[in-house]
């Protein structure tokens, strides 16, 4: 996020909050949501990894 261009703070915030809702179990949200299954290395499945080789730096 702080390599973004734009964005407004409130926009941000906003996001933070809706991220937090969508995990948080008492804010009906599910703590699971962001388990991914798989590998993510064979054909067609490799996406996750490529997008992070692209621009290393900005995926922390």
């Amino acid at each position: 996020m702080e390599e973004s261009d734009g964005h407004s703070g409130q926009f941000l915030k906003d996001m933070a909050t809706d991220i937090r809702a969508a995990e948080d179990k008492k804010q009906g949200g599910n703590p699971d949501i962001w388990d991914l299954r798989g590998d993510f290395s064979g054909k067609g499945d490799g996406w996750f990894a490529a997008l992070r080789a692209e621009r290393p730096g900005r995926a922390t």
